[in-house]
């Protein structure tokens, strides 16, 4: 049983860390937007920045039902 909940909380642990580099990729995205407000930028170049990390949050959620 120990066993068990052991795998499962590595399992968490995953998750927990996925959501840890979304944050930090939505982090590092926000500073650089920040930094080029002066520049305009159209959707296609901040849907290519927003796409891996929502690629990454869905992969993320994913695994955390699959240990729950």
């Amino acid at each position: 049983m120990l066993g068990i909940m052991i795998l499962d909380m590595e399992g968490v642990r995953g998750a927990i860390q996925g959501a840890a580099d979304v944050h930090d990729g939505i982090a590092l995205m926000a500073k650089l937007l920040d930094a080029a407000h002066t520049d305009k930028l159209d959707a296609d170049q901040v849907r290519c920045l927003i796409e891996p990390l929502r690629d990454r949050l869905w992969i993320t959620i994913e695994d955390a039902r699959q240990v729950m």
